[in-house]
């Protein structure tokens, strides 16, 4: 009730108090919170957000707003964060460079999926999209090859149909048996052993 009474005020002032509600939830409330700073004006914008970056931790606030499909908010974000807004900055301006909706929520989904290691349920989710599956399955070999979890990266590039990927790790993993196996293969595209 007091929530509803302070939005329907209308008053700049209340903001602060308005979006404390929503982090007080538990838990909190932050898509509620970004879905009513995305009405605000521009000039309203920036004191608010400063004030919810206060009250939660960037990333968290960051992969919220990705959720929420945000991409002007999600900029805004990247530059009010004190840490690493230049890995935001990057992700952003790839997504912006992406011209279909579909496509860039798609891929949105997929940082997503990344920045919170949720390849197995997101492998489950697209099991019928053939296209989707094995790009998560590649995302997901990158993700395991970045950790130098080489054989299992190599396995996960399979699914993916990456096969030189999947060789290149199977010879990091020192599995030379698959490695060759997979080099001798007509679609591996390696000219020579």
């Amino acid at each position: 009730r007091l929530r509803k009474a302070l939005q329907d005020s209308g008053e700049k002032k209340c903001m602060p108090t308005i979006l404390t509600t929503f982090m007080c939830q538990t838990p909190a409330d932050i898509a509620s919170a970004l879905q009513l700073l995305a009405l605000l004006s521009t000039d309203e914008h920036d004191d608010a957000l400063t004030y919810l970056l206060f009250l939660s931790d960037a990333d968290t606030v960051y992969n919220a707003v990705l959720g929420l499909y945000g991409l002007p908010l999600a900029l805004l974000i990247a530059q009010h964060s004190q840490r690493g807004s230049c890995k935001y900055l990057v992700s952003l301006d790839t997504l912006n460079a992406i011209r279909s909706k579909k496509y860039q929520h798609y891929n949105i989904v997929v940082k997503f999926v990344n920045a919170s290691s949720l390849h197995q349920s997101a492998l489950r989710i697209f099991a019928d999209d053939k296209q989707r599956h094995s790009d998560i399955c590649i995302e997901h070999g990158d993700h395991l090859a970045d950790t130098s979890d080489w054989a299992q990266a190599a396995a996960v590039y399979l699914l993916g149909n990456a096969t030189q990927k999947a060789a290149s790790a199977f010879v990091q993993a020192k599995e030379w048996h698959m490695a060759l196996v997979l080099a001798a293969a007509p679609e591996s595209g390696f000219d020579s052993l």
